[in-house]
């Protein structure tokens, strides 16, 4: 089994057990089992949305590679949570990428996903 099968394993049951919870959660009763009050709807939506955008990153990496999935997927992230000035956000994305694949790929000479970029 290769290592992006593993990951992508790993990355199922982590949100596998994340809805495990929530689910466990949402059925707490206020002061029915301790102080825990339920999670609201709206308290949710950011959760959801960050764990979907992260699993769709980790699911596109074996194809996009790093170089292109990681700064659409900051930029969805900054979008999302109202930085909206392209200004800031396309550095700011090709900058985390760049550091991202300078300390992996050069300085500790991890091989990252290059995707179809590969070929």
């Amino acid at each position: 089994m290769d290592s992006v099968r593993i990951k992508e394993k790993m990355g199922f049951f982590m949100l596998y057990w994340i809805i495990l919870d929530f689910n466990r959660s949402m059925k707490i009763k206020s002061g029915a089992q301790g102080s825990r009050s339920p999670i609201h709807k709206e308290q949710l939506k950011p959760v959801l949305v960050f764990m979907g955008v992260g699993t769709i990153y980790i699911l596109s990496l074996s194809f996009l590679g790093v170089l292109i999935a990681t700064p659409l997927c900051l930029i969805v992230f900054f979008w999302y949570f109202d930085l909206r000035k392209w200004v800031w956000i396309l550095p700011l994305a090709a900058g985390i990428t760049a550091l991202i694949y300078i300390c992996f790929e050069k300085l500790m000479m991890v091989p990252l996903p290059k995707g179809f970029l590969e070929m």
